[in-house]
């Protein structure tokens, strides 16, 4: 019962394994990027997913494809207990190939996807002429988990772990069985012996007794006749 309890608990602990390691192999860091009108490049990075509670950093960089004449570069960060909105950039002239980044910390309280709202109000230099731009995107930020792919790996790492100690085990327990297993075999066929020589000791025993009454018998026979022929030859000299 015991060998067939460690082998499932060591099989359950693979199984897990092989399917949260599935899971994890297709975890990514997703970095949303791409052109808001026709000439800002934005990137925006973060982690795949965070737990509750915990700090998320995610950086927002701009890129200037052309000379550009920005009124305003404005974020929206919403969801999971987030509210945030901020204009990163106001009346700014910014050259093209300019990069402008910025990381911005947040603190997510429940679980869900957090989305972010990225909106451009600009001019861009085309030809010597300056063209409107204003533009948005919306996109997924990242989700919020109670446990994330991290914890889960800690718990895999956890449970490999487990599966070494009791594999360990059991190969200790199955050589201390085979150890019990030939010392059972051994002292059965020492007592095996042990109760034929019983038997031998039993027989001899019994032959031994009986000879013994027989020498006893014949002994008092002979002392019997010895003492009657003795007293016979008495009385025959008295006669």
């Amino acid at each position: 019962m015991k060998k067939k309890s460690i082998m499932t608990l060591i099989l359950t602990g693979y199984m897990l394994s092989m399917l949260f390691t599935t899971v994890l192999a297709q975890e990514t860091t997703p970095k949303n990027y791409g052109l808001i009108g026709s000439a800002l490049y934005y990137e925006v990075s973060a982690p795949t997913e965070i737990e509750i509670d915990r700090i998320l950093s995610v950086k927002f960089s701009f890129k200037a494809d052309k000379d550009l004449q920005v009124e305003s570069i404005t974020v929206n960060v919403q969801g999971s207990g987030i509210d945030y909105a901020k204009t990163l950039v106001v009346d700014a002239s910014i050259d093209a190939g300019t990069w402008i980044s910025e990381t911005i910390p947040f603190t997510p309280t429940s679980e869900g996807i957090v989305l972010c709202r990225i909106v451009a109000d600009y001019m861009w230099n085309r030809a010597g002429r300056w063209t409107y731009g204003y533009a948005d995107v919306t996109f997924d930020v990242t989700q919020v988990k109670n446990t994330t792919s991290e914890n889960l790996l800690e718990i895999i790492d956890a449970l490999n772990q487990d599966k070494v100690n009791m594999q360990s085990d059991y190969d200790s327990l199955e050589s201390t069985y085979n150890s019990l297993q030939d010392a059972y075999t051994s002292l059965q066929q020492d007592y095996q012996a042990l109760t034929q020589d019983v038997s031998d000791l039993e027989s001899r025993l019994e032959t031994n007794t009986t000879v013994m009454y027989a020498f006893m018998v014949a002994t008092i026979v002979f002392i019997i006749t010895t003492a009657y022929f003795a007293r016979h030859k008495l009385w025959s000299r008295l006669s």
